[in-house]
């Protein structure tokens, strides 16, 4: 995964708004030339410091991490569509044989599963991909 662009990032976030509300604003609101003077120094300093911040690349981290989590599942529902899809085409001759085998897959599975080792995590996986 390539590192993002934390300027890029900063400019579309929440915290670029606040910065700007509570330095540029605040400034404007003081009516006075020192106090705009401060709140463009501190709206300065914010872009410079903040996105390279441990708290704003956390937060990035954990909204890509949730848009990342979002894609997964939308992509497993519609895998689930489309099998349940196909599974409702089979005949019912088919579809008995067809839940003959899963019966066998879970019983293999769980006889796998009972060892501790991490090749029975490989095979239930591989049985898995066997079932669709």
């Amino acid at each position: 995964m390539t590192e993002p662009n934390y300027r890029r990032e900063f400019a579309r976030s929440p915290h670029h708004i606040w910065l700007a509300i509570l330095t540029l604003g605040l400034g404007l609101l003081s009516v006075e030339f020192l106090g705009l003077i401060l709140g463009v120094t501190g709206y300065t300093l914010g872009w410079i410091y903040l996105p390279d911040m441990p708290f704003f690349k956390k937060w990035l981290r954990r909204r890509s991490e949730g848009a990342e989590r979002k894609k997964a599942l939308e992509e497993m529902v519609s895998f689930v569509r489309r099998r349940d899809a196909q599974l409702g085409r089979l005949s019912p001759v088919r579809r008995e044989r067809y839940d003959d085998l899963v019966t066998v897959c879970r019983d293999i599975e769980r006889a796998t599963t009972d060892g501790t080792d991490g090749a029975g995590e490989t095979r239930a996986r591989k049985l898995e991909e066997l079932m669709w």
